[in-house]
């Protein structure tokens, strides 16, 4: 305990980006549906009807027209719908994550301001979900 008044100078609280940085199954806001396992910074087993939220990313200084998908399956194909909303619109685009991949990019609308990004798991879909990165 200090009995002096004491001044500290020079510190700097910097806002956290999160579109910056790999994004793992910990950096999700909302996890809901029909079957899916949380283990550690995984998502495992994710089955039908099941809904990955990241809400409120802030792309208007990391403007970005890319997303990867960390994970794998061991379907043939999996089909995972992609969501983004933004204060002006809604984007939907059926993403196809292929046979046991451990990742694969896929081209969106450029994003620059703050934005929703849901990733809908659909029924018949077996994925294992390890993270997100925006390029």
């Amino acid at each position: 305990m200090l009995k002096a008044k004491v001044h500290i100078k020079g510190f700097i609280f910097d806002i956290y980006n999160k579109v910056k940085y790999f994004l793992n199954a910990s950096f999700i806001d909302n996890i809901y549906g029909d079957s899916y396992t949380i283990s550690g910074e995984k998502i495992l087993n994710i089955g039908n009807n099941v809904t990955l939220e990241f809400n409120n990313l802030d792309f208007s200084e990391y403007n970005t027209d890319s997303i990867t998908i960390y994970g794998s399956t061991p379907l043939q194909k999996t089909g995972i719908l992609l969501e983004i909303c933004n204060y002006k619109d809604t984007y939907r685009e059926m993403l196809y994550f292929e046979n046991a991949k451990k990742n694969k990019s896929f081209t969106i609308p450029k994003l620059d301001s703050k934005a929703d990004i849901k990733l809908i798991f659909l029924p018949g879909s077996n994925f294992d979900f390890y993270g997100i990165s925006f390029i």
